[in-house]
């Protein structure tokens, strides 16, 4: 009979569902799933009143008088419309009331990311919960402002809006092309595990983290692990997924999802006073030099190495001659002592302008 009385509120007004009738909807959902009412059943039943509200519709109208037909077509619309909003929302909130509000259960979060090869308690965990797993993910973690929300029942107001729209926002943002993500909170960071049947889905993945980052509107630094095949490597791509959203924390990099190999120079860097000491004193007579006589020793370097030290891309690169680049090169041995031909000193080389890169 409720059903009944919001759709004549909505054909009378010609407004949508009712959010107060909504909510109803959801409280009815969330307590479906304590009295063991499956999913499917209950919009079964949903389906059932929408066929037998269209059939009474057509019990009642004259086919053969124009009006009537019309009238009914439009009914047979709202109420069409109606059941499905109906059948939305309920599933949103019944799947809400299994997964802890939409996020993942921290029991099979917890299973999932250290099965260790044996991923048995996971696969009962998540059919208990209707849950579908696939065969593989990228493992991705989101921290920063606004996004350190514990899960717990009974939450503050303010929480429970957070949390409502983080997991909204993630609904919206990440849209793998096959299957669904998972995500859940773990240590006050946000993980989304995102289906992945290969590692050339990798830009995929960062390209909805990106809008996930944008739509969050807070400054957060994302994580993401490389592709790995199987359940079994999720411990070790949330390792590293982690530890990239450290370093990226660190460094000031947000709205993008970084991997721990884009990082990982940075890391070993930060590290060590030491050795950013000696990068500093190898790199400085070169800028000090540029600065001196307005010349382009550095630029050369970086030209140099981007073009995988081959002169004629790097002069292309410069708009010179590739015997200029020769000659800079010269300067550049002279001046620092380290030859450009020589696999160690490049290295040298290369981090040094990696950590001017990030002063």
């Amino acid at each position: 009979m409720a059903h009944i009385d919001a759709l004549v509120v909505s054909m009378q007004t010609g407004d949508a569902v009712p959010d107060e009738y909504l909510r109803q909807i959801r409280q009815i959902a969330a307590r479906r799933v304590h009295q063991g009412v499956a999913l499917e059943g209950f919009l079964h039943a949903t389906r059932l009143w929408t066929f037998v509200c269209w059939y009474a519709v057509l019990g009642v109208a004259r086919i053969d008088a124009p009006s009537e037909r019309e009238a009914a077509l439009e009914i047979a619309t709202t109420v069409m419309t109606f059941g499905d909003r109906i059948m939305t929302v309920a599933t949103h909130a019944y799947l809400d009331e299994v997964t802890d509000r939409g996020l993942l259960r921290r029991d099979l979060l917890d299973a999932l990311l250290t099965s260790k090869g044996d991923d048995s308690q996971s696969v009962r965990l998540a059919r208990r919960l209707r849950l579908k797993l696939e065969e593989s993910y990228v493992v991705v973690v989101v921290r920063g402002e606004g996004i350190e929300v514990e899960q717990a029942r009974e939450q503050p107001p303010a929480a429970q809006s957070r949390l409502d729209r983080l997991v909204e926002q993630t609904r919206l943002q990440v849209r793998p092309s096959a299957g669904t993500p998972l995500t859940g909170m773990r240590n006050g960071d946000l993980v989304v595990l995102y289906p992945a049947d290969g590692p050339e889905q990798l830009d995929a993945v960062k390209q909805d983290c990106e809008r996930l980052a944008t739509a969050i509107s807070t400054g957060v630094s994302i994580g993401i692990s490389g592709w790995q095949r199987g359940r079994a490597a999720l411990g070790a791509g949330y390792a590293q997924a982690k530890e990239a959203a450290t370093i990226a924390e660190r460094l000031g990099i947000s709205q993008r999802a970084v991997g721990l190999d884009e990082v990982l120079v940075d890391q070993m860097l930060s590290a060590s006073a030491p050795a950013r000491g000696i990068l500093e004193t190898v790199l400085g007579p070169l800028l000090a030099y540029d600065a001196a006589r307005q010349a382009v020793l550095v630029p050369t370097l970086r030209a140099y190495l981007a073009a995988r030290f081959n002169l004629t891309k790097a002069a292309e690169t410069l708009y010179v001659n590739p015997n200029t680049v020769v000659y800079r090169l010269g300067r550049i041995k002279a001046l620092t002592g380290r030859d450009t031909h020589d696999l160690d000193d490049v290295v040298v080389l290369y981090l040094a302008l990696k950590l001017d890169d990030s002063v």
